[in-house]
């Protein structure tokens, strides 16, 4: 049961994700309409997770004590803090000064998107694999 539960929150996780970055489709419905599938999104997932609290932590736990868990875990953090940090103009303006451009922030800013998803997509490919044992 801490394993299912555990899943359910990841997948509840990768769907906001997923939502996120499908803003840009979700906002030819409408400016701003991503919000309202996240917003369910982080209902449900809450609600649900709140319900198995322990078994979502076991789960967790248990998890990222594997090699393919902390793969799951370090494709996240490429992904959610690198990819945010690097693709800030914040960063590039003061150290590209006048030769600061928007295509080479974002390209930095995706590629270290896709190499998070990538060590994502394996972790859990390997995590399936093995039946998360």
């Amino acid at each position: 049961p801490h394993v299912t539960s555990y899943l359910c929150a990841m997948a509840f996780f990768t769907l906001l994700m997923f939502i996120r970055e499908i803003d840009g489709l979700l906002d030819s419905i409408a400016h701003g309409f991503w919000v309202y599938p996240a917003l369910v999104c982080i209902v449900a997932g809450t609600t649900v997770c709140w319900r198995y609290v322990g078994a979502v932590s076991a789960g967790f736990l248990r998890h990222f004590s594997t090699r393919h868990g902390l793969l799951v875990f370090v494709g996240l953090f490429v992904l959610i803090f690198f990819s945010r940090a690097f693709g800030s103009g914040l960063l590039w303006k003061p150290i590209l000064a006048d030769n600061y451009a928007q295509h080479i922030k974002s390209a930095i800013q995706e590629g270290l998107e896709l190499l998070g998803y990538a060590i994502f997509t394996f972790g859990t490919i390997g995590s399936w694999k093995n039946g998360f044992r």
